[in-house]
């Protein structure tokens, strides 16, 4: 890997291959965990198990079932653009997510990750570290920052333990040189947990705490700030897995043309040259058309793969990560 700064932009589509849900994936999903039939002439069919944990940690049956009622019958095809329109409904919509991809968190998919036909499939968290985290002490020169709008903790934990396995260095240093090039999550991650421990002594409402949907006032919070800094002298930004939702791109500073924090003034250097790839797999040309014109009313180009490739596949096509 070159010396260019370089930010990558991790969407949900980035942990589907390692067995966690699309948004879309997510609704139906937290929707056929929750969801009762039933009339008060037919009783409804037995509590799911979501259903009752939610209940335990002190969630009444009055949030739960309009948190489904409507979710279902909703024109979002996301829990968080739903959640964004319900206030009242968003402690139980943001816990009922924890308890969807709690689960999804299992180790083998994680390193081995396999399609649904049980065949192995590329994994493009390997790809990232044979690019970034390879050799060990290179790590530290690295200019590399990564964001996610993922809660999940799923490339943390790879990368550690990869390092791990692959290295004799201590832990200690290990760490520490993991601290060169920080995961930032942009809409909150879950509460510190045992990752694929089976979550049944996890709270749900304590876990879920830090979660954070699009209509929070997330500008300026430390995550963006962060984002901020390092997207503008960012000379190549790599979307992977990222749905494009305007209200997402808007947030990020690639438009600025100005130093962050500088009100304006453009300060003794102008904005670095900027480079962005964006996969695209199983992207409708509608919003390829969107995504493109967005980029060049702003006066940038964006390179896009091929919407048959995944994300690992669109890696190989760049020059940072092909080989």
């Amino acid at each position: 890997m070159n010396e260019k700064a370089v930010a990558l932009v991790i969407g949900a589509g980035g942990s589907v291959p390692f067995g966690f849900p699309t948004g879309e994936q997510l609704k139906w999903t937290l929707i056929d965990l929750l969801w009762r039939d039933g009339t008060a002439q037919e009783p409804a069919k037995k509590l799911s198990p979501l259903y009752l944990r939610l209940i335990h940690e002190g969630f009444e049956s009055k949030e739960i079932r309009p948190l489904v009622d409507r979710l279902k019958t909703s024109g979002w095809s996301s829990v968080d653009e739903f959640l964004a329109q319900h206030k009242d409904l968003q402690a139980v919509g943001k816990a009922a997510i924890a308890g969807v991809l709690l689960p999804c968190e299992k180790r083998d998919q994680l390193f081995d990750p396999k399609d649904e036909k049980g065949n192995r499939i590329a994994n493009w968290y390997q790809l990232l570290f044979k690019t970034i985290y390879s050799p060990f002490e290179d790590i530290i020169n690295k200019k590399v920052n990564i964001f996610t709008y993922n809660y999940d903790s799923s490339l943390e934990i790879y990368l550690k333990e990869t390092i791990k396995s692959s290295y004799t260095n201590p832990q200690q240093v290990i760490e520490d040189a993991l601290k060169h090039i920080p995961i930032v999550h942009l809409h909150g991650e879950f509460a510190s947990h045992e990752y694929a421990s089976g979550h049944t002594s996890v709270s749900l409402r304590k876990c879920s705490e830090q979660i954070k949907i699009v209509t929070d006032n997330l500008d300026d919070s430390p995550q963006f700030q962060q984002a901020t800094n390092a997207l503008w002298k960012a000379e190549e930004i790599y979307f992977i897995g990222f749905g494009y939702d305007e209200k997402n791109l808007v947030r990020l500073p690639i438009k600025s043309k100005y130093p962050p924090h500088s009100a304006g003034a453009r300060g003794p250097l102008g904005r670095p040259s900027l480079n962005l790839f964006g996969s695209t797999y199983q992207v409708g040309p509608g919003v390829i058309r969107r995504v493109k014109e967005y980029f060049r009313h702003e006066g940038f180009d964006i390179h896009l793969g091929d919407t048959s490739k995944d994300a690992y596949q669109f890696l190989r096509t760049t020059l940072q990560f092909g080989s």
